[in-house]
Order: C-alpha cells, then sequence, then structure tokens
C-alpha cells in the first residue's frame, strides 16, 4: 500500500490523475522513476528480487540522457506493469493545495496510523514485493511511503476521513473551508 496526495505545496496545480499518472507510466510502459519516488522505490524493490533488471544508474538521481533512458527502460517498462496493476482509492478532498490543506492532514495522519506503535497495522503478504526493498522502513512498516511513518496521528483524523469519503460518495456536501481541526498545522511542528 502507498498512501499518497498531490499538491501539499502552495499554489501546487498538480492534479490527482497527473499524479497517478506520473507515478503508473505511459500507456507504452515507459516512465520517469526520477519524477516519482513511489516508481523508484518499486524500480529498487524489482530489481533487488530480479537482478537481470538491477543497474547502477537507476540510483543516481543525476544520470539523464538518451543512453540512460534506453538502460533503464526494461526495468521502467516493469515498474509500470507492476504499478498498473495496483488498484486506486482516492477520496474527494476539494480545499486549496498547500502543507496544511486537508489533505496533507488526512496523508500524515493515515500514514501515522498504519505505522503506529513502530508495526505495520495489516502486515503484507509473504509474495510483496516491498520486502525485496533495500528501504528497512519499506520492508517493516509494510507501506511504499517513507514519509510520516510513526506519526503521532490524531484520532479526530478519522472524522475528517469519514466526512471526505460521503463527499466522495456524493452523501454530503463538499465544504466550503477546511475540515482538519483548525491550526493542527501550527501545532505539528513538523
Amino acid at each position: 500500500m502507498r498512501v499518497g496526495t498531490h499538491a501539499v505545496s502552495s499554489g501546487s496545480a498538480t492534479t490527482l490523475w497527473n499524479r497517478l499518472r506520473t507515478h503508473r507510466g505511459s500507456g507504452d510502459g515507459r516512465g520517469n522513476h526520477r519524477a516519482s519516488i513511489f516508481r523508484f522505490h518499486s524500480g529498487d524493490a524489482l530489481s533487488a528480487r530480479y537482478p537481470h533488471l538491477h543497474m547502477a544508474c537507476w540510483r543516481d538521481r543525476r544520470a539523464r540522457g538518451p543512453k540512460v533512458k534506453l538502460q533503464e527502460e526494461p526495468l521502467e517498462r516493469a515498474v509500470s506493469e507492476y504499478l498498473g496493476a495496483m488498484g486506486v482509492l482516492w477520496l474527494d478532498v476539494g480545499d486549496e493545495p498547500g502543507p496544511s490543506s486537508d489533505r496533507a492532514y488526512i496523508e500524515r495522519n493515515i500514514i501515522g496510523l498504519l505505522s503506529r506503535d513502530g508495526e505495520p497495522s495489516d502486515p503484507p503478504s509473504a509474495s510483496w514485493l516491498g520486502l525485496h526493498s533495500p528501504r528497512p522502513h519499506i520492508r517493516r512498516f509494510g507501506l511504499w511511503n517513507l514519509d510520516h511513518l510513526e506519526y503521532p496521528y490524531i484520532s479526530d483524523c478519522l472524522d475528517v476521513l469519514e466526512e471526505c469519503v460521503l463527499i466522495t460518495a456524493g452523501k454530503s456536501p463538499r465544504p466550503t473551508c477546511s475540515i482538519a481541526p483548525s491550526g493542527w498545522y501550527a501545532q505539528d511542528g513538523r
């Protein structure tokens, strides 16, 4: 599982669908792991599980050019296939972009909830690709996330999450202002 959002920078124009496309890759299987940390981590785990896919340039964030792109293409395609098979659950959180947005509040708190007490809340299956990740935190928590692990989640988050589910399902109207607790970001200290 990966918990993520988009537009947590003030003024961001990124859309959810563009962000998902960046993670998934193009229809022909190509992608760019330098533009998606999810792709980067998935490729790391794939190359550890399948050594024939390993390439040193994958971890070099500065590597560029047509030769590098051609060399990385088999792993990029494998990542696109892996991520393309995943389901996506999304919520309509329509507030303004920014680090103190409702979507940032939900993301941090859900990751904190899922990684609470230093253990995964729902351990992954023995066949989960992330168990091959060179990143100990990915293996330990069963999440493709590294940020906000063990975040001290606020139980009110579940109320905000429930309201977003109702909004997404069309059972509640879209709010005109933030529904996260007032001042959560200032109190957070992160």
